[in-house]
């Protein structure tokens, strides 16, 4: 009897520990096989524009962006059209995008709307998952791309809290596609079988963009300069 004990707790145990070592985050944004493709956030900042550089110089179609211990997938949709030959078509529609900004003071728009960094991961969810089918919502998430802009002296804190922020309701959004019932490790369990499905059903798609003329980002051009006064002399 305490044989069969020791073995129930012995079981109970090692099934804690997996719970608490199944990170559906780090799961879906795990380090790719080929780490030659991997840019560090922190190396973004000293480029002035965007990745156009980085992209067009080593003809990548697509990078992975290391963010902590995350890695997510780069594609850079609105430059390839600028160092590539071959045109991009898609997304046409707006419903297509999840748009975030984050101007030189800090402040985070998320679709055109001011918002607070707290409640960007369940917005997030809102409009990707889109449950009560909304036009202006993410229609297909398989087409979707994820726009995150950022004025060049915008916080690199807030930057990265944004990301974190976007991952963590892209998870929930995952998540929420199994049964509530099932446990954490189950549903890693499926997340781990059925992986290349959901990356091309529901995609993270991210496209950046930050430098010193983004004028979304808060860079709003100076007004034109006065007409010269003209004295009039009898």
């Amino acid at each position: 009897m305490k044989i069969i004990s020791i073995i129930g707790l012995i079981l109970f145990l090692v099934g804690c520990q997996q719970e608490r070592e199944c990170n559906l985050s780090e799961m879906l944004f795990a380090k790719p096989r080929n780490s030659n493709h991997i840019v560090d956030i922190e190396n973004l900042w000293e480029y002035s524009d965007s990745m156009e550089r980085v992209i067009c110089k080593k003809g990548l179609n697509g990078l992975f962006l290391k963010v902590d211990n995350l890695y997510l997938s780069y594609s850079p949709v609105d430059l390839l059209n600028k160092c590539s030959s071959v045109t991009y078509c898609g997304p046409l529609k707006k419903g297509d995008r999840i748009e975030v900004l984050l101007n030189r003071e800090n402040v985070v728009l998320f679709e055109g709307e001011v918002v607070a960094m707290e409640d960007l991961d369940s917005l997030f969810q809102m409009i990707y998952m889109n449950l009560e089918q909304k036009s202006e919502y993410i229609m297909k998430p398989s087409k979707s791309v994820i726009t995150l802009k950022w004025d060049i002296e915008a916080s690199h804190q807030e930057v990265k809290a944004i990301i974190k922020k976007l991952v963590k309701g892209y998870t929930s959004s995952i998540r929420s596609l199994h049964s509530i019932s099932n446990s954490a490790t189950a549903i890693c369990d499926s997340v781990q079988i059925n992986k290349e499905r959901l990356a091309k059903e529901y995609p993270f798609r991210l496209s950046l963009h930050f430098g010193t003329h983004f004028t979304l980002g808060g860079r709003v051009p100076p007004p034109p300069p006065p007409p010269p006064f003209d004295l009039e002399v009898n």
